[in-house]
């Protein structure tokens, strides 16, 4: 009888023992420091506890905004109220941080990683974001909350890691002297010239200025297909010889209609010229007024195109147009000289 309480008595000390065992390791394991900047995620929980990043993305898209927050602290009320509802139209490459990166809450930004007065005081914004400055320093104080951000398009495009933009964008579209005009491209378009770029019959095709070219040169912008549309003309440099003037002149048309948040493009025209082109319009605009330049179409007579043209330039060559056909979907070359004058060299 003795013997069996003994053992009675041994099997339950085991058992509490391993008992506390397991609770100590189990607590030792699953222990978190909250002071880490990372993802959490508990035992029996598939939930994730996101914490402030700070983290920078980077705008590529076409329309974007930054709006104010909540006014928090009524004393602020007076300065909250001069500042608009729409505190900036944000630029392509400009770079902000983030500020509530909690999952299910609104995400909001700032211009600094780092919200104090003293860094939003030295920091060397553009005149654009004076009023996005002043709003910061507010929310800075805890007296409004930071803005958020309205697009466009979805925030997954249209605001990316600094990563993504440098491997993606970075080489092709960062304002230099070279490249100038690049950035102000449709995101859709941009897309399309990188795509372009990776492919065999583009590999050896960048945009450069050269010589007293501007952009205006070499980037035309305008309504080919329709009312109130925006699209894009490109002249690329072939890189195989920096001595020869070879070109290609890629023309994308806009699928959307004007109104449509996301404006989707597709090439309508290309060409390959072994000289040195420069494009123009023939809608342009001075002092107010708007000027239309007749052209002829396979005719004698000069005649008015419904939307603008590509007019297209060498040296010492007649002026070629391209216009929009509807029935072909397509842009069609007109040379600048009448009908019976091409119609007599071909006859020679």
């Amino acid at each position: 009888m003795n013997n069996k309480k003994y053992i009675f008595f041994i099997i339950t000390a085991l058992i509490v023992v391993t008992g506390g065992l397991f609770f100590y390791f189990k607590d030792t394991l699953f222990s978190i420091d909250s002071s880490k900047n990372t993802n959490i995620a508990t035992e029996n929980s598939n939930e994730s506890i996101e914490v402030n990043t700070n983290q920078e993305v980077v705008f590529t898209g076409d329309q974007g905004y930054l709006l104010k927050g909540k006014l928090l602290k009524p004393a602020f009320e007076k300065e909250y109220k001069t500042l608009p509802d729409t505190l900036y139209n944000l630029e392509f490459n400009d770079r902000l941080f983030l500020v509530n990166n909690v999952d299910g809450a609104q995400k909001t930004y700032s211009l600094v990683a780092e919200n104090t007065l003293d860094n939003l005081n030295s920091y060397q914004g553009t005149w654009e974001q004076k009023e996005l400055i002043t709003y910061l320093k507010l929310a800075s104080q805890g007296a409004v909350e930071f803005p958020s951000y309205l697009g466009a398009m979805h925030i997954d495009y249209s605001l990316i890691s600094t990563d993504e933009f440098n491997n993606k964008y970075q080489d092709y579209f960062i304002e230099t002297v070279d490249n100038y005009g690049m950035s102000q491209l449709p995101y859709d378009v941009k897309n399309k010239i990188i795509d372009f770029y990776q492919s065999k019959e583009g590999a050896s095709y960048r945009y450069k200025l050269k010589g007293k070219q501007t952009s205006a040169d070499l980037i035309w912008r305008g309504a080919l297909t329709g009312k109130d549309k925006e699209e894009v003309a490109i002249l690329l440099n072939s890189t195989e010889n920096s001595l020869d003037d070879k070109y290609i002149l890629l023309v994308y048309a806009c699928k959307s209609n004007p109104k449509d948040s996301y404006q989707e493009y597709y090439l309508v025209y290309n060409e390959t010229f072994y000289n040195r082109v420069l494009l123009d319009r023939l809608k342009t605009t001075a002092d107010g007024e708007e000027y239309i330049r007749d052209i002829y179409m396979n005719s004698n007579d000069l005649k008015r195109t419904e939307f603008d043209g590509v007019v297209i330039k060498q040296f010492n060559a007649t002026d070629e147009v391209l216009v929009y056909s509807k029935d072909y979907d397509k842009l069609i070359k007109y040379h600048q000289t009448p009908l019976r004058k091409i119609e007599e060299e071909e006859e020679y």
